[in-house]
């Protein structure tokens, strides 16, 4: 699992991007892949997925 902060999160869009300590990219997560909604600047722990449409957190837990 990898670990970051919660860069951006959109309440009433239900997604949003985590700055992730181990790459240099923001990670895309979206509500369902969380375990309840997140805070900009909350540390959480998540697994890395890639798609067609890039990287994205999934299992998304608040430490």
């Amino acid at each position: 699992m990898s670990t970051g902060i919660v860069k951006i999160y959109y309440k009433d869009k239900k997604f949003g991007f985590i700055t992730s300590d181990c790459a240099s990219c923001d990670v895309f997560v979206c509500y369902h892949d969380t375990s309840g909604p997140l805070r900009a600047g909350e540390r959480v722990q998540f697994d890395f997925e890639y798609d067609q449409r890039g990287p994205h957190a999934t299992n998304v837990i608040m430490l």
